[in-house]
C-alpha cells in the first residue's frame, strides 16, 4: 500500500504490525515498523507523528547498533522537520543523515577491505596447500627415483657377475676339454 500511495491503508497495517511487534518483543522489527509509519505518516504530511515515530525508531536503532536504520531514520526526521518549518532541526538531522550515510561507506569499505583480505589469504594459503602437495609429490618422485636406482644397480651388476660367471665356467671348460686332449 505504501508504494502504491495509499498511505491511509499502509497506516493501518503498520499499526497492526506494530502492535504484534511488540508483543513479540524483537527490538529490530519494532524499529523498523516505527520507521515505516513515520515514513507514512510524513508522505501523508502528518509532520508532527512521522518525527515522534521517526525519533523511536532512531533511539531504538542506536540502541541495537542498526546504522542503515539509524541513517533511514535521520533522513525521515530531516523531511518531517522540513515540512513543518524547523528549518535548524532539519539541517541538524540532514547533517546527522549524511555523518551516518558516510559511516555506512566507511562500513562498506571495511567489509570490502576484510573480504579483499579474506580472499587473499585464502588465497595464499591454497598456495600455501599446494606448494606443500607438490613438495611431497617431488619427495615422493625422488625417493622412487632413488628406489629404481638402486633397483637398476643391483640388476646390473647382477647381470654383470652372471656374464662374468658365464665367462669363467665356458673358459674352464675349455681347458679342461684341451686338459684331456
Amino acid at each position: 500500500y505504501y508504494l502504491s500511495e495509499d498511505y491511509e491503508q499502509a497506516l493501518e497495517y503498520l499499526f497492526k504490525s506494530q502492535e504484534l511487534y511488540e508483543s513479540a518483543g524483537g527490538k529490530y522489527s519494532i524499529a523498523n515498523v516505527k520507521l515505516g509509519i513515520a515514513r507514512a505518516l510524513n508522505k501523508n504530511k502528518q509532520y508532527p507523528e512521522a518525527i515522534q515515530y521517526a525519533v523511536e525508531s532512531l533511539e531504538m536503532a542506536k540502541e541495537i547498533g542498526i546504522l542503515s536504520m539509524q541513517t533511514s531514520s535521520a533522513e525521515v526526521l530531516y523531511e518531517a522537520n522540513k515540512g513543518i518549518g524547523k528549518i535548524r532541526k532539519a539541517l541538524e538531522y540532514h547533517e546527522k543523515w549524511w555523518v551516518l550515510t558516510d559511516s555506512l561507506k566507511l562500513n562498506d569499505v571495511d567489509k570490502e577491505l576484510m573480504q579483499a583480505e579474506f580472499v587473499r589469504q585464502r588465497m595464499a594459503d591454497s598456495l600455501a596447500v599446494v606448494e606443500d602437495k607438490l613438495r611431497a609429490d617431488l619427495e615422493f618422485q625422488e625417493s622412487l627415483s632413488k628406489e629404481k636406482n638402486t633397483r637398476n644397480t643391483f640388476m646390473y651388476a647382477g647381470i654383470g657377475l652372471l656374464l662374468i660367471a658365464g665367462g669363467l665356467f665356458g673358459r674352464m671348460r675349455f681347458v679342461r676339454r684341451t686338459n684331456r686332449k
